[in-house]
């Protein structure tokens, strides 16, 4: 008996220690600085459980007490904590849309059954078509609550109301971001007399100026932006479009036919085709205005040893191409590595020197430098994990995308090879970001590139030296590969 009482005192003893210190933790919290607020405990786990940035947004208060119970307001919605609940009904949306008097009434008599609409006989409503699946893939009524209007238009834009959201049809976004949701939680605060705090949703201040291209997707829709703010307006339609010297035109690539590159005034009129051609991609402007680098993707047959027979294999090559604008000559650009055997090119992203002379681009083992009519040279240090480079203004530092481990940082390097150094990082203990296709600000003082560190591709700004990382904007992007060049800088 004495010795099982001993070994219950050890027992607890063990207990406690280890339980003590478990018991000190705070519950994990997150700090957003993009808004100076912090999430946490079951807001925070409901927050990353249900969607996150896309459906909440920014947090625009504190956790704070209101009608007796603990909420705390976000871009979009309300999160009110119910701790006699079980979860996931611990942590309830408020009605935001109830309470702006959004509701209106429902249908007479319910709808012909249609495999494309939902109707909702508690409110006599219904969704459908795009909001249908987003209202069923995002959240249901958990998230979103029940139908409180039909489709209508509010400031020229398709939207419905939920008891808990607002649905906004946004058809020039890329897929999945044409269903986005309004900014609920700022109207309802700002209907109180309340102030939240700046919401990130629109253009972030910057003190940058002239004006950026942006592709929203892969051979769709680009816009414009002014780089200290304002918001992005769409331009036309296309593959890596890139700014003339004096922003007064876009180059761009079209695949619909006839294919080729194409220019347009930077208003969107004049379009015309520059160049046929049925495969190219980052056309890149010289900085005096006289040549378009680009790169052509084709197909040749080549020989390789298969079961220790040679045999004709169809290869991919991409190769680097300057159209001479005063006469239309198109010039092959150096591509072959001096320390490789192989003569087949495998070059990417050409990005100029100030003085026009010479090309930058990535190939088979890292970044070069080739010279029209000329050599090609290999950038010392730089190895596969090296891509998009991006040529100062200066000329004295290249942009690049790296390969660490198993994300892309942006970083720069001198033309000869020195001073190496990387520019954004992810926080340790952290799935990394990704953060790619780096171009310069025409003063060379900021560098824009896309990131997905919110969960979604987006554009940001940073200082050259990597310092004062702030979205550009919350439209969302497509980012596909990586030599995609997404953005174009020029000082108009």
């Amino acid at each position: 008996m004495k010795r099982l009482a001993t070994l219950a005192l050890v027992i607890a003893l063990f207990l406690s220690t280890v339980l003590a210190p478990l018991t000190s933790f705070a519950a994990p919290s997150r700090d957003f600085p993009e808004t100076g607020h912090s999430v946490g405990g079951d807001f925070l786990t409901f927050f990353d459980q249900y969607g996150g940035l896309d459906i909440f947004g920014y947090p625009v208060t504190d956790q704070i007490e209101e009608g007796g119970r603990q909420v705390q307001y976000f871009q979009r919605a309300r999160m009110e904590l119910w701790p006699e609940n079980p979860w996931p009904y611990r942590v309830q949306l408020g009605l935001l849309a109830v309470a702006l008097g959004k509701e209106q009434p429902g249908l007479e008599g319910q709808p012909t059954a249609d495999a494309n609409r939902l109707y909702f006989p508690e409110t006599r409503h219904t969704v459908a078509y795009a909001f249908k699946d987003f209202w069923e893939q995002r959240g249901g009524l958990l998230i979103f609550g029940y139908p409180i209007t039909e489709q209508l238009v509010e400031g020229g834009r398709i939207v419905q109301y939920f008891q808990r959201a607002r649905f906004e049809w946004h058809p020039e976004n890329p897929d999945p971001y044409r269903v986005q949701l309004g900014l609920l939680g700022d109207e309802y605060l700002a209907a109180q007399g309340r102030t939240a705090t700046t919401s990130v949703a629109s253009v972030a201040p910057s003190t940058s100026s002239g004006t950026i291209l942006l592709q929203s997707v892969s051979g769709g829709t680009f816009y414009t932006m002014k780089a200290g703010g304002g918001a992005p307006v769409p331009a036309g339609t296309g593959t890596d479009p890139s700014w003339s010297p004096d922003g007064s035109h876009i180059v761009f690539f079209q695949s619909e036919y006839p294919p080729g590159l194409y220019l347009m005034k930077a208003d969107g009129s004049e379009k015309g085709l520059l160049y046929p051609t049925d495969n190219a991609m980052s056309p890149v402007w010289s900085p005096d205005g006289s040549k378009i680098a680009f790169v052509y993707h084709y197909k040749d047959w080549i020989t390789k040893t298969v079961m220790r027979k040679p045999e004709q294999v169809l290869q991919d090559f991409w190769a680097v191409k300057v159209l001479h604008l005063a006469d239309g000559k198109v010039t092959d650009l150096p591509f072959n590595d001096p320390d490789e055997s192989s003569p087949q090119p495998q070059s990417f992203s050409p990005t100029w020197s100030p003085d026009s002379t010479r090309v930058a681009f990535d190939g088979i083992r890292g970044l070069y430098i080739s010279v029209e009519n000329g050599s090609v040279t290999h950038i010392p240090n730089t190895d596969t994990r090296f891509a998009s480079p991006a040529w100062s203004p200066d000329g004295r530092t290249i942009a690049f995308m790296y390969k660490q481990h198993d994300h892309w940082e942006i970083g720069t390097i001198s033309p000869d090879g020195e001073g190496f150094k990387l520019l954004t990082s992810s926080p340790p203990f952290t799935t990394p970001a990704n953060n790619v296709s780096p171009t310069w600000s025409p003063d060379g003082s900021k560098i824009a590139f896309v990131s997905d560190r919110d969960g979604t591709w987006r554009a940001y700004t940073m200082d050259a030296d990597g310092g004062n990382q702030q979205k550009l904007a919350d439209m969302p992007v497509s980012y596909g590969w990586g030599n995609e060049r997404m953005l174009s800088w020029t000082k108009n």
